[in-house]
């Protein structure tokens, strides 16, 4: 499989420590949000890039043992 775009999610415990990196840090703008739903989701992006939970991709996840979870993804 040859990725041509990346298309990552991540998971956090708390989504204020992912606003904290992406978005006070790395300067990345929210596109999308359902932060008042019971799994709060959101998407950001900046430039091109954009990180989100999208549908009918190719995939594969790694979370590391803080619980921190990254899937990468293919359109």
């Amino acid at each position: 499989m040859k990725f041509t775009k990346l298309v990552p999610n991540v998971f956090y415990t708390d989504i204020k420590v992912g606003f904290k990196l992406f978005i006070e840090c790395l300067e990345f703008s929210i596109g999308y949000d359902e932060l008042s739903s019971e799994d709060p989701f959101c998407v950001i992006e900046k430039d091109e890039l954009r990180i989100n939970r999208p549908w009918g991709a190719r995939e594969f996840a790694l979370k590391d043992e803080s619980d921190v979870c990254m899937i990468i993804q293919q359109w």
